[in-house]
C-alpha cells in the first residue's frame, strides 16, 4: 500500500508515485514541511518501529531526488 509519503500532489491535479525516501527503513509519526513555491518537500524526525529517528531529508521536484541534509539538531524524537 502506498502512505502519502509515496505520493505527490501533481498540478494537473492528480497524485503520482515519488521516489522512496532514501532511508532503507520506513518511518511513522515524522514531520514533513513542503515549500511549494520552491518545489521542495523536507522530511525529519519519526520512528521505525523501536528506535527514533533524527535524520532529515530534502526532497526536489525539479530533479525527483531526496537528498540528505543535516540531522534534525534536537534530539531523536
Amino acid at each position: 500500500t502506498l502512505s502519502p509519503l509515496d505520493l505527490i500532489y501533481d498540478e494537473n491535479g492528480g497524485w503520482i508515485k515519488q521516489p522512496n525516501v532514501p532511508t532503507g527503513v520506513k518511518r511513522s509519526n515524522a514531520v514533513s514541511y513542503s515549500f511549494p513555491e520552491d518545489s521542495i518537500a523536507i522530511i525529519t524526525t519519526g520512528e521505525d518501529g523501536s528506535n527514533y529517528m533524527k535524520t532529515t531529508y530534502k526532497y526536489r521536484a525539479d530533479s525527483s531526488l531526496w537528498v540528505q541534509v543535516a540531522n534534525f539538531p534536537g534530539s531523536s524524537r
